[in-house]
């Protein structure tokens, strides 16, 4: 029975542990059953419940047997069992207390099966079972030292004028970063402005073609059209704006939002040069002499939020003047779109007594053609812009690595990253960095219309991935390349779909196309189609795209 039971489950877990398990992780997902150490509740004056984060694994035996068999013989034993399953991720746990420190950091789980079943689809019975089947399955390939863990998990698809530069707006760079045109540009389909995600990167189509290209998942600018090929036509036009209209008033509430905070300062900033102008008037020497000082310190701030408040004004003008007007946000137009389908990553087999494995990945993506002087005359290219959400320092401290000495990173000119190469397939399982703590790490970056900038974690096992229809029947199963925060509670949220994952070395990685989470809030994981894989379904429909954008 997978359904939701009334009588009580003997292998019940406490409603507190079910609620805090895990604590610290984006959405905190409900835990069903898991196996490992015992758990008690925090106690004492200072109880503090432990927080969770999610570290990548890389040096294990599973990881010798993942692809080829074990993933796939995990899916038939959920599916005997009539587990909705939705991810199987194979993780680490880090469980840190108030203590801990990045000198002495928390207790590091076992390897961890970590598998998402939809909301109210399994008892703690049914997981516990099947987590039997796990384990016995293990022992036939010598693994006895892993967890097994299960929780409520969704799979969730996350999707005009001269675009600025990010140096026109050196106050408030926050406010104009999704209408700048580095990479994790906001974008929407112009006839469903609503529905926003992230623009990944810049192309070149190549050959004897003169355009600019962009990427996105179709998922992003084509939500509603019947899931078949999209050829641009003149009757079938699908323009695509930049920002979306959810993004625009988000931009033009902030300013606003800002000019008053500005004018406030100032007004206040007045009010005291007028009191210390009569203290400098005064007989008593003394206090006048302390007024003018004052007055000297005051003055550098009050210049200062002046030309703020001068270039927020000049921008809110200038944002209602030529980029509300949801037609002066064209920035091109939806050239291409493959179905939303799931590719076989290989030819099957035709040796019948071949070990199955899970042989597909999702394919979601579109090419927009850019209307490219709309890009203005300082365009950069792929480049990501760090300093948004990102100080230099910040950045660097979080990406300390050790390793090949070949490899490093990339310290980035006015919080710009650059972006040139592909990650290749067997780096991302293999790295040759490492952490802190001596283990194999590949650190990378993105930028989405959501959640902005931020660090994540490459795992060295692809995930599993299964997509249902409403009526919770499955569509398919796939294998996708699964990226964990580093620094932050999150890597991506909804909205993020599109954006650009890219080695903090500046290779490119991947587009992000999806998240495990409770639906609600950001998600725990990120799932992102490799960009190495990527380029060669692009070039069956642009042989010559390439990514050496003229500048």
């Amino acid at each position: 029975m997978s359904s939701t039971s009334h009588t009580i489950d003997s292998h019940q877990v406490s409603l507190f542990e079910t609620r805090r398990f895990f604590n610290g992780l984006a959405s905190s997902p409900k835990l069903i059953y898991r196996t490992g150490a015992p758990w008690s509740l925090p106690n004492g004056p200072e109880a503090y419940t432990p927080r969770k984060s999610l570290v990548p694994v890389f040096r294990h035996p599973i990881r010798d047997v993942w692809k080829q068999t074990l993933s796939q013989e995990l899916v038939d034993l959920l599916d005997a069992r009539k587990i909705l399953f939705t991810t199987i991720d194979v993780v680490h746990f880090e469980e840190s207390d108030s203590a801990a420190t990045a000198d002495k950091p928390g207790f590091l789980s076992p390897v961890t099966i970590w598998i998402g079943v939809l909301i109210d689809s399994t008892t703690t019975t049914v997981a516990h079972e099947a987590t039997e089947d796990i384990l016995g399955l293990l022992t036939k390939y010598d693994i006895h030292d892993i967890d097994v863990s299960f929780r409520e998990s969704i799979y969730v698809c996350g999707a005009g004028p001269t675009l600025l530069s990010p140096d026109d707006d050196v106050f408030h760079l926050e406010i104009i970063s999704p209408i700048t045109h580095t990479l994790g540009l906001s974008i929407a389909s112009m006839a469903r402005p609503n529905i926003e995600g992230t623009m990944a990167l810049y192309l070149a189509e190549g050959g004897e073609s003169g355009r600019l290209l962009g990427l996105t998942c179709r998922h992003v600018v084509l939500p509603d059209e019947p899931n078949t090929p999209f050829l641009h036509n003149d009757v079938a036009q699908e323009d695509v704006i930049v920002p979306g209209n959810t993004t625009a008033n988000k931009i033009s509430h902030q300013t606003r939002a800002h000019i008053n905070s500005n004018q406030g300062a100032i007004n206040q900033l007045n009010k005291n040069m007028e009191s210390l102008e009569v203290q400098e008037r005064c007989d008593d020497e003394a206090v006048a002499t302390s007024a003018r000082s004052k007055m000297a310190k005051l003055e550098p701030e009050l210049t200062r939020l002046t030309a703020e408040l001068e270039a927020l004004q000049t921008l809110e003008e200038d944002f209602r003047t030529h980029w509300m007007p949801i037609e002066n946000r064209v920035i091109g137009h939806v050239v291409f779109a493959p179905p939303i389908a799931f590719i076989p990553l290989c030819p099957p087999s035709d040796t019948a007594s071949a070990p199955a494995s899970i042989n597909h990945r999702i394919e979601d993506w579109s090419i927009l053609v850019l209307e490219r002087p709309k890009l203005g005359t300082d365009f950069m290219g792929n480049t990501i812009d760090l300093g948004i959400d990102l100080s230099l320092s910040n950045f660097l401290e979080l990406c300390t690595l050790q390793g090949d000495a070949t490899w490093k990173v990339i310290r980035p000119f006015n919080g710009l990253l650059p972006l040139s190469g592909i990650i290749p397939e067997d780096y991302m399982t293999h790295p040759t960095t490492l952490d802190k703590k001596g283990q194999p790490c590949l650190l990378v970056v993105k930028t989405g219309n959501e959640t902005g900038t931020t660090i994540g974690r490459a795992n060295g096992l692809e995930s599993v991935v299964r997509q249902y229809s409403p009526l919770r029947e499955v569509i398919q199963t796939s294998l996708e390349w699964c990226i964990l925060p580093h620094g932050s509670p999150c890597f991506t949220d909804n909205g993020d779909s599109g954006s650009i994952v890219a080695g903090i070395d500046g290779r490119i990685g991947g587009m992000v196309i999806g998240g495990c989470g409770n639906g609600n809030s950001a998600h725990d994981i990120t799932y992102v189609t490799p960009f190495w894989w990527l380029l060669e379904r692009i070039r069956q429909e642009f042989p010559n795209a390439h990514l050496d954008i003229e500048i």
